[in-house]
Protein backbone atom coordinates (compact mmCIF):
# COMPACT_ATOMS: atom_id res chain seq x y z
CA UNK A 1 0.00 0.00 0.00
CA UNK A 2 3.13 2.19 1.18
CA UNK A 3 4.73 1.54 -2.53
CA UNK A 4 1.47 2.29 -4.14
CA UNK A 5 1.04 5.77 -2.69
CA UNK A 6 4.80 6.95 -3.51
CA UNK A 7 4.45 6.09 -7.06
CA UNK A 8 1.19 8.38 -7.16
CA UNK A 9 3.20 11.07 -5.28
CA UNK A 10 6.41 10.39 -7.73
CA UNK A 11 3.56 10.52 -10.66
CA UNK A 12 2.37 13.38 -9.37
CA UNK A 13 5.70 15.20 -8.77
CA UNK A 14 6.68 15.02 -12.01
CA UNK A 15 4.09 15.54 -14.15
CA UNK A 16 4.42 19.56 -13.50
CA UNK A 17 8.30 18.83 -14.41
CA UNK A 18 7.28 17.36 -17.55
CA UNK A 19 5.39 20.03 -18.78
CA UNK A 20 8.16 22.90 -17.53
CA UNK A 21 10.19 20.46 -20.05
CA UNK A 22 7.56 20.44 -22.74
CA UNK A 23 6.86 24.23 -22.12
CA UNK A 24 11.05 25.21 -22.46
CA UNK A 25 11.31 22.99 -25.23
CA UNK A 26 8.33 24.99 -27.10
CA UNK A 27 9.77 28.38 -25.62
CA UNK A 28 13.29 27.50 -27.65
CA UNK A 29 11.28 26.39 -31.07
CA UNK A 30 9.55 29.66 -31.09
CA UNK A 31 12.66 31.04 -30.44
CA UNK A 32 14.38 29.64 -32.96
CA UNK A 33 11.47 30.18 -35.47
CA UNK A 34 11.62 34.21 -35.07
CA UNK A 35 15.13 34.39 -35.38
CA UNK A 36 15.50 32.42 -38.69
CA UNK A 37 12.21 35.14 -39.47
CA UNK A 38 13.90 37.79 -38.58
CA UNK A 39 17.42 37.15 -40.28
CA UNK A 40 16.40 35.89 -43.37
CA UNK A 41 14.96 39.36 -43.79
CA UNK A 42 18.33 40.33 -44.00
CA UNK A 43 19.96 37.63 -46.23
CA UNK A 44 20.49 37.96 -50.08
CA UNK A 45 21.83 35.48 -52.47
CA UNK A 46 24.87 37.46 -54.50
CA UNK A 47 25.11 37.39 -58.01
CA UNK A 48 28.19 38.69 -59.95
CA UNK A 49 30.91 38.65 -62.75
CA UNK A 50 34.10 38.55 -63.25
CA UNK A 51 34.78 40.25 -66.50
CA UNK A 52 38.78 40.66 -67.59
CA UNK A 53 37.23 41.62 -70.79
CA UNK A 54 39.58 39.64 -72.90
CA UNK A 55 37.95 35.81 -71.91
CA UNK A 56 34.08 35.18 -71.66
CA UNK A 57 32.66 36.63 -68.16
CA UNK A 58 32.61 33.89 -65.07
CA UNK A 59 29.51 33.81 -62.77
CA UNK A 60 30.07 33.79 -59.52
CA UNK A 61 27.39 33.41 -56.92
CA UNK A 62 27.96 33.62 -52.79
CA UNK A 63 25.45 35.15 -49.51
CA UNK A 64 25.52 38.20 -48.34
CA UNK A 65 23.92 39.66 -45.14
CA UNK A 66 22.93 43.22 -44.62
CA UNK A 67 24.72 45.01 -41.75
CA UNK A 68 22.61 48.24 -42.77
CA UNK A 69 19.39 48.53 -43.84
CA UNK A 70 19.48 52.87 -43.96
CA UNK A 71 22.39 52.09 -46.21
CA UNK A 72 21.72 48.91 -48.27
CA UNK A 73 25.26 47.84 -47.30
CA UNK A 74 25.58 44.06 -47.35
CA UNK A 75 28.23 42.34 -46.42
CA UNK A 76 30.33 39.30 -47.65
CA UNK A 77 33.56 36.30 -47.49
CA UNK A 78 32.06 35.20 -50.80
CA UNK A 79 34.63 37.38 -53.29
CA UNK A 80 37.67 36.76 -54.17
CA UNK A 81 40.34 39.55 -52.54
CA UNK A 82 42.83 39.35 -55.31
CA UNK A 83 40.94 40.04 -58.20
CA UNK A 84 41.21 44.16 -59.68
CA UNK A 85 37.84 45.64 -58.32
CA UNK A 86 37.55 46.73 -62.31
CA UNK A 87 36.81 43.12 -63.01
CA UNK A 88 34.37 42.88 -60.66
CA UNK A 89 30.74 43.71 -62.18
CA UNK A 90 27.12 43.16 -62.56
CA UNK A 91 26.52 42.52 -59.26
CA UNK A 92 22.63 41.52 -58.43
CA UNK A 93 20.92 40.41 -54.80
CA UNK A 94 18.27 38.44 -54.76
CA UNK A 95 16.07 38.59 -51.73
CA UNK A 96 15.63 35.35 -49.86
CA UNK A 97 12.38 33.00 -50.47
CA UNK A 98 10.45 31.67 -53.68
CA UNK A 99 10.62 34.33 -56.09
CA UNK A 100 12.76 36.63 -54.49
CA UNK A 101 13.70 40.18 -55.85
CA UNK A 102 16.59 40.49 -58.36
CA UNK A 103 18.24 43.67 -56.86
CA UNK A 104 20.42 45.94 -58.74
CA UNK A 105 24.05 46.43 -56.62
CA UNK A 106 27.35 47.58 -56.80
CA UNK A 107 30.79 46.57 -55.35
CA UNK A 108 31.61 49.30 -52.33
CA UNK A 109 34.90 47.92 -50.66
CA UNK A 110 37.02 45.21 -49.33
CA UNK A 111 38.79 45.08 -45.95
CA UNK A 112 42.12 43.68 -46.99
CA UNK A 113 42.63 42.43 -43.18
CA UNK A 114 39.63 40.44 -43.06
CA UNK A 115 38.96 39.57 -46.64
CA UNK A 116 35.26 40.68 -45.94
CA UNK A 117 34.16 42.42 -48.97
CA UNK A 118 30.75 45.17 -48.90
CA UNK A 119 27.88 45.52 -51.10
CA UNK A 120 25.66 48.41 -51.98
CA UNK A 121 22.23 47.38 -53.03
CA UNK A 122 19.84 50.00 -55.06
CA UNK A 123 16.67 51.34 -52.99
CA UNK A 124 13.74 49.86 -53.68
CA UNK A 125 13.03 47.27 -51.01
CA UNK A 126 12.93 47.03 -47.58
CA UNK A 127 15.95 44.92 -45.71
CA UNK A 128 16.07 43.86 -41.82
CA UNK A 129 19.69 43.54 -40.47
CA UNK A 130 22.13 41.93 -38.77
CA UNK A 131 24.00 44.13 -36.00
CA UNK A 132 26.99 42.07 -34.24
CA UNK A 133 28.00 42.05 -31.01
CA UNK A 134 31.16 43.81 -29.97
CA UNK A 135 32.53 40.61 -28.35
CA UNK A 136 31.66 36.78 -28.63
CA UNK A 137 31.95 35.77 -25.28
CA UNK A 138 31.62 32.18 -26.19
CA UNK A 139 32.08 29.30 -23.79
CA UNK A 140 32.41 25.58 -24.27
CA UNK A 141 29.51 24.36 -24.66
CA UNK A 142 27.50 27.27 -26.14
CA UNK A 143 24.86 26.51 -28.52
CA UNK A 144 25.15 28.56 -31.28
CA UNK A 145 22.61 28.94 -34.45
CA UNK A 146 23.67 30.02 -38.08
CA UNK A 147 20.39 30.95 -40.50
CA UNK A 148 21.68 31.09 -44.43
CA UNK A 149 20.39 30.66 -47.65
CA UNK A 150 19.64 27.11 -49.63
CA UNK A 151 20.89 27.55 -53.54
CA UNK A 152 18.37 28.80 -56.28
CA UNK A 153 17.16 25.61 -57.25
CA UNK A 154 15.42 25.40 -53.75
CA UNK A 155 14.05 28.84 -53.75
CA UNK A 156 16.50 30.62 -51.56
CA UNK A 157 14.31 29.72 -48.84
CA UNK A 158 16.41 30.28 -45.15
CA UNK A 159 17.57 27.10 -43.45
CA UNK A 160 19.27 27.12 -39.97
CA UNK A 161 22.52 25.54 -38.41
CA UNK A 162 23.07 24.76 -35.10
CA UNK A 163 25.77 22.98 -32.93
CA UNK A 164 27.90 23.07 -29.65
CA UNK A 165 31.12 25.48 -29.13
CA UNK A 166 33.56 22.47 -28.62
CA UNK A 167 37.28 24.22 -29.22
CA UNK A 168 38.80 27.84 -30.17
CA UNK A 169 41.67 27.33 -32.52
CA UNK A 170 43.86 29.42 -33.50
CA UNK A 171 45.39 29.59 -37.62
CA UNK A 172 46.58 32.25 -36.51
CA UNK A 173 43.24 33.95 -36.59
CA UNK A 174 40.55 32.85 -34.31
CA UNK A 175 38.12 30.23 -35.34
CA UNK A 176 35.54 28.74 -33.73
CA UNK A 177 34.63 25.05 -34.04
CA UNK A 178 31.26 23.20 -33.30
CA UNK A 179 30.25 19.85 -32.54
CA UNK A 180 27.18 18.03 -32.31
CA UNK A 181 25.77 19.66 -35.27
CA UNK A 182 27.03 21.37 -38.47
CA UNK A 183 26.53 25.09 -39.75
CA UNK A 184 24.73 26.91 -42.50
CA UNK A 185 26.94 27.69 -46.08
CA UNK A 186 29.56 30.54 -45.96
CA UNK A 187 28.55 34.23 -44.96
CA UNK A 188 25.92 33.11 -42.76
CA UNK A 189 26.12 34.77 -39.51
CA UNK A 190 25.91 32.86 -36.24
CA UNK A 191 23.75 33.46 -33.24
CA UNK A 192 24.02 32.81 -29.70
CA UNK A 193 20.79 31.28 -28.00
CA UNK A 194 19.55 34.83 -26.70
CA UNK A 195 19.79 35.89 -30.40
CA UNK A 196 23.09 37.62 -30.35
CA UNK A 197 25.27 37.79 -33.77
CA UNK A 198 28.35 36.48 -32.52
CA UNK A 199 30.06 35.12 -35.89
CA UNK A 200 30.30 34.73 -39.46
CA UNK A 201 30.73 30.94 -41.30
CA UNK A 202 34.22 31.63 -43.38
CA UNK A 203 37.27 29.86 -43.29
CA UNK A 204 36.15 25.91 -43.09
CA UNK A 205 39.50 23.64 -41.89
CA UNK A 206 39.22 20.19 -43.86
CA UNK A 207 38.41 17.78 -40.93
CA UNK A 208 39.77 14.03 -41.30
CA UNK A 209 38.24 11.04 -41.98
CA UNK A 210 39.30 7.48 -42.19
CA UNK A 211 39.11 5.91 -45.72
CA UNK A 212 40.29 2.55 -46.74
CA UNK A 213 42.29 3.47 -50.24
CA UNK A 214 43.84 1.10 -52.23
CA UNK A 215 43.32 -1.45 -49.69
CA UNK A 216 45.11 0.82 -47.04
CA UNK A 217 43.58 2.94 -44.59
CA UNK A 218 44.52 6.74 -44.63
CA UNK A 219 43.52 10.24 -43.17
CA UNK A 220 41.70 12.32 -45.49
CA UNK A 221 40.55 16.27 -44.87
CA UNK A 222 37.33 16.78 -45.94
CA UNK A 223 35.70 19.97 -45.92
CA UNK A 224 32.16 20.18 -47.14
CA UNK A 225 30.98 23.43 -49.54
CA UNK A 226 27.55 23.83 -48.35
CA UNK A 227 27.41 23.12 -44.72
CA UNK A 228 30.19 24.29 -42.15
CA UNK A 229 31.73 23.52 -38.72
CA UNK A 230 33.77 26.35 -38.34
CA UNK A 231 33.27 29.89 -37.95
CA UNK A 232 34.99 33.39 -37.58
CA UNK A 233 33.98 35.04 -33.68
CA UNK A 234 33.14 38.57 -34.38
CA UNK A 235 36.22 40.28 -32.51
CA UNK A 236 38.19 39.10 -35.51
CA UNK A 237 36.33 41.63 -37.64
CA UNK A 238 34.18 43.74 -35.85
CA UNK A 239 36.90 46.76 -36.04
CA UNK A 240 35.81 46.64 -39.96
CA UNK A 241 32.31 47.71 -39.79
CA UNK A 242 32.96 50.61 -37.68
CA UNK A 243 33.82 52.26 -41.31
CA UNK A 244 33.13 49.69 -43.79
CA UNK A 245 33.41 51.30 -47.10
CA UNK A 246 36.40 53.50 -46.55
CA UNK A 247 39.97 52.59 -48.22
CA UNK A 248 41.79 51.56 -46.00
CA UNK A 249 45.71 50.75 -46.13
CA UNK A 250 47.57 47.93 -44.43
CA UNK A 251 50.78 48.59 -42.32
CA UNK A 252 53.51 47.77 -43.78
CA UNK A 253 57.53 47.53 -42.46
CA UNK A 254 59.37 47.49 -46.10
CA UNK A 255 59.96 43.15 -45.48
CA UNK A 256 58.64 41.21 -48.52
CA UNK A 257 58.22 38.30 -46.24
CA UNK A 258 58.79 36.35 -42.94
CA UNK A 259 60.19 32.89 -43.30
CA UNK A 260 59.46 30.46 -40.33
CA UNK A 261 62.86 29.32 -38.45
CA UNK A 262 61.97 25.09 -37.51
CA UNK A 263 64.11 23.38 -35.49
CA UNK A 264 66.78 22.11 -37.83
CA UNK A 265 67.41 25.61 -38.75
CA UNK A 266 67.17 27.17 -34.93
CA UNK A 267 70.17 24.92 -34.23
CA UNK A 268 72.66 27.02 -37.21
CA UNK A 269 71.32 30.43 -35.21
CA UNK A 270 73.76 31.42 -32.86
CA UNK A 271 72.68 32.42 -29.62
CA UNK A 272 69.11 32.05 -30.70
CA UNK A 273 68.97 29.37 -27.24
CA UNK A 274 65.40 27.83 -28.21
CA UNK A 275 63.27 30.94 -28.80
CA UNK A 276 60.79 31.20 -31.19
CA UNK A 277 61.70 33.24 -34.06
CA UNK A 278 60.96 34.77 -37.46
CA UNK A 279 63.62 35.24 -40.46
CA UNK A 280 63.67 38.19 -42.62
CA UNK A 281 63.10 37.86 -45.85
CA UNK A 282 64.14 40.05 -49.34
CA UNK A 283 64.31 43.87 -47.45
CA UNK A 284 62.89 46.72 -50.31
CA UNK A 285 65.44 49.60 -50.15
CA UNK A 286 64.23 52.76 -48.19
CA UNK A 287 61.95 51.11 -46.77
CA UNK A 288 60.93 51.46 -43.42
CA UNK A 289 62.73 48.22 -42.41
CA UNK A 290 65.84 49.43 -44.61
CA UNK A 291 66.15 52.96 -42.73
CA UNK A 292 65.56 51.16 -39.29
CA UNK A 293 68.74 48.80 -40.21
CA UNK A 294 67.01 45.59 -40.89
CA UNK A 295 68.79 43.44 -43.25
CA UNK A 296 67.67 40.42 -45.13
CA UNK A 297 68.37 37.24 -43.39
CA UNK A 298 68.54 38.90 -39.83
CA UNK A 299 66.45 37.08 -37.00
CA UNK A 300 63.31 38.22 -35.44
CA UNK A 301 62.37 37.29 -31.69
CA UNK A 302 60.96 40.19 -30.02
CA UNK A 303 58.26 42.05 -30.97
CA UNK A 304 57.32 45.49 -28.08
CA UNK A 305 59.73 43.46 -25.92
CA UNK A 306 57.91 40.46 -26.37
CA UNK A 307 58.58 37.21 -27.48
CA UNK A 308 57.53 36.10 -30.67
CA UNK A 309 54.23 33.55 -29.72
CA UNK A 310 55.46 29.71 -29.95
CA UNK A 311 52.12 28.49 -32.04
CA UNK A 312 51.33 25.18 -33.23
CA UNK A 313 54.09 25.25 -36.01
CA UNK A 314 56.84 27.34 -37.67
CA UNK A 315 54.23 28.56 -40.08
CA UNK A 316 51.96 29.77 -37.72
CA UNK A 317 54.17 31.71 -35.16
CA UNK A 318 55.54 33.90 -38.25
CA UNK A 319 51.62 34.17 -39.51
CA UNK A 320 50.24 35.56 -36.07
CA UNK A 321 53.28 37.70 -35.87
CA UNK A 322 52.54 39.22 -39.22
CA UNK A 323 49.06 39.47 -38.07
CA UNK A 324 49.97 41.45 -35.19
CA UNK A 325 51.76 43.93 -37.20
CA UNK A 326 48.92 44.32 -39.34
CA UNK A 327 46.70 45.46 -36.60
CA UNK A 328 49.01 48.32 -35.93
CA UNK A 329 48.27 51.87 -37.61
CA UNK A 330 50.02 53.17 -40.41
CA UNK A 331 52.67 55.95 -39.41
CA UNK A 332 53.21 53.95 -35.57
CA UNK A 333 56.59 52.82 -34.10
CA UNK A 334 57.13 49.60 -33.37
CA UNK A 335 60.19 48.01 -31.83
CA UNK A 336 61.78 44.90 -32.93
CA UNK A 337 64.47 43.07 -31.30
CA UNK A 338 66.61 41.30 -33.88
CA UNK A 339 69.32 38.53 -33.71
CA UNK A 340 72.51 39.21 -35.97
CA UNK A 341 75.80 37.01 -35.38
CA UNK A 342 74.82 35.82 -32.28
CA UNK A 343 74.32 39.79 -30.80
CA UNK A 344 70.78 41.19 -29.92
CA UNK A 345 69.90 44.36 -30.96
CA UNK A 346 65.98 46.52 -30.81
CA UNK A 347 65.22 48.42 -33.74
CA UNK A 348 62.91 51.05 -33.79
CA UNK A 349 60.44 50.80 -37.54
CA UNK A 350 57.72 53.28 -38.65
CA UNK A 351 55.55 51.86 -40.31
CA UNK A 352 54.24 52.86 -43.45
CA UNK A 353 51.36 52.10 -45.92
CA UNK A 354 51.25 49.29 -47.80
CA UNK A 355 52.31 49.61 -51.44
CA UNK A 356 49.83 49.34 -54.31
CA UNK A 357 49.28 45.47 -54.92
CA UNK A 358 48.60 44.01 -57.75
CA UNK A 359 45.14 43.89 -58.01
CA UNK A 360 45.29 47.44 -56.71
CA UNK A 361 47.16 48.42 -59.64
CA UNK A 362 45.58 50.00 -63.26
CA UNK A 363 44.79 47.59 -65.66
CA UNK A 364 44.80 47.50 -69.36
CA UNK A 365 42.60 44.89 -71.82
CA UNK A 366 43.16 44.23 -75.43
CA UNK A 367 40.14 41.87 -76.73
CA UNK A 368 41.68 42.17 -80.21
CA UNK A 369 45.02 40.61 -79.12
CA UNK A 370 43.76 38.49 -76.36
CA UNK A 371 46.50 40.21 -74.25
CA UNK A 372 46.12 42.19 -69.90
CA UNK A 373 48.76 43.90 -68.77
CA UNK A 374 48.87 46.46 -65.82
CA UNK A 375 51.07 48.92 -64.79
CA UNK A 376 54.79 48.10 -63.23
CA UNK A 377 54.38 48.07 -58.90
CA UNK A 378 57.05 48.44 -56.62
CA UNK A 379 57.07 44.94 -55.90
CA UNK A 380 57.78 44.10 -59.71
CA UNK A 381 60.73 46.40 -59.69
CA UNK A 382 62.66 44.65 -56.38
CA UNK A 383 60.77 41.25 -55.76
CA UNK A 384 63.28 38.59 -56.40
CA UNK A 385 65.69 40.93 -58.46
CA UNK A 386 69.25 41.05 -57.84
CA UNK A 387 69.09 44.61 -58.91
CA UNK A 388 66.04 46.96 -58.87
CA UNK A 389 64.52 47.31 -62.31
CA UNK A 390 64.86 50.47 -63.94
CA UNK A 391 62.93 50.42 -67.06
CA UNK A 392 59.16 51.47 -67.33
CA UNK A 393 56.78 49.26 -68.92
CA UNK A 394 53.96 47.35 -68.14
CA UNK A 395 53.44 43.70 -67.33
CA UNK A 396 51.25 41.05 -69.07
CA UNK A 397 48.64 39.79 -66.40
CA UNK A 398 46.97 37.16 -69.04
CA UNK A 399 46.77 35.99 -72.64
CA UNK A 400 44.02 34.52 -74.49
CA UNK A 401 44.45 30.94 -75.50
CA UNK A 402 44.75 31.04 -79.22
CA UNK A 403 44.88 34.47 -79.70
CA UNK A 404 47.43 35.94 -81.67
CA UNK A 405 49.32 37.70 -78.31
CA UNK A 406 49.64 33.65 -77.05
CA UNK A 407 50.12 32.66 -81.15
CA UNK A 408 52.90 35.66 -81.14
CA UNK A 409 54.71 34.25 -78.37
CA UNK A 410 53.85 36.70 -75.43
CA UNK A 411 54.23 35.24 -72.04
CA UNK A 412 52.55 36.04 -68.76
CA UNK A 413 55.09 38.01 -66.51
CA UNK A 414 56.34 39.77 -69.91
CA UNK A 415 57.10 43.72 -69.28
CA UNK A 416 56.10 45.37 -72.58
CA UNK A 417 59.05 48.31 -72.88
CA UNK A 418 57.98 49.44 -76.97
CA UNK A 419 55.72 48.81 -79.03
CA UNK A 420 56.28 49.49 -82.73
CA UNK A 421 59.17 51.37 -81.50
CA UNK A 422 57.58 53.91 -79.58
CA UNK A 423 58.44 53.47 -75.70
CA UNK A 424 55.41 52.91 -73.17
CA UNK A 425 55.75 54.08 -69.37
CA UNK A 426 52.31 52.86 -68.09
CA UNK A 427 48.70 51.13 -69.55
CA UNK A 428 47.75 54.65 -71.10
CA UNK A 429 50.51 54.82 -73.33
CA UNK A 430 50.56 50.83 -74.31
CA UNK A 431 46.69 51.03 -74.48
CA UNK A 432 46.90 54.44 -77.12
CA UNK A 433 49.45 52.57 -79.17
CA UNK A 434 47.31 48.94 -79.66
CA UNK A 435 44.36 50.75 -79.21
CA UNK A 436 44.97 52.42 -82.42
CA UNK A 437 46.69 49.07 -84.15
CA UNK A 438 44.14 46.72 -83.76
CA UNK A 439 40.52 49.23 -83.63
CA UNK A 440 41.81 50.86 -87.18
CA UNK A 441 41.80 46.36 -88.28
CA UNK A 442 44.98 46.49 -89.33
CA UNK A 443 46.73 43.21 -90.16
CA UNK A 444 50.30 44.39 -90.28
CA UNK A 445 52.77 42.66 -87.79
CA UNK A 446 53.38 44.45 -84.25
CA UNK A 447 56.81 44.61 -82.74
CA UNK A 448 56.82 44.14 -79.48
CA UNK A 449 59.38 44.81 -77.01
CA UNK A 450 59.80 42.49 -74.03
CA UNK A 451 61.87 42.28 -70.51
CA UNK A 452 61.62 38.17 -69.78
CA UNK A 453 63.74 37.40 -67.08
CA UNK A 454 66.93 39.75 -67.18
CA UNK A 455 67.34 39.79 -71.04
CA UNK A 456 65.24 42.09 -73.31
CA UNK A 457 63.53 40.05 -76.23
CA UNK A 458 61.58 40.84 -79.69
CA UNK A 459 58.14 39.59 -80.07
CA UNK A 460 56.28 39.51 -83.36
CA UNK A 461 52.52 39.45 -83.05
CA UNK A 462 50.22 39.06 -86.05
CA UNK A 463 46.54 40.38 -85.48
CA UNK A 464 43.88 38.19 -86.80
CA UNK A 465 42.16 39.64 -90.30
Amino acid sequence: MNSKRYLVALIALCMPMAANAQSAEKSSKQSVSKLVSRVSGALARLEYTIDSEIIPPRPRSGQCVCIDASKNLFMTRDIPSDIPAGELKNFFLITSGVGGKKIKAAFAGMDPKTGLSFIRAEKGHKFSEVRFAPASELRLGHRVISVGLLGPQTGNVPYLGTGMVSSVIRIPQHLVYISGGELTNSSSPVFTDDGRAVGIVASQLPVEYRLLLGGKWANVGLSGRQTGRFFMPVEEFIGALSDPTSTKKLPWTGVVSFYPVGAEQAETIKNLGGVTAAMVGQVIPDSPAAKAGIRQGDTIVAFEGVPLEKMATPEFTVAEFTRRLFHRKVGSRISLTILRKGKRETVQVELAAMPTSPHEATHYYNKPLGIAARDLILWDRHVGRDKPLQEDGVIVTMIRRDSPAALGKLRRGDIITAVNDRAVKSTESVGSILDALTKAGSTKPINFIVRRGDKPEAVVVNPKP
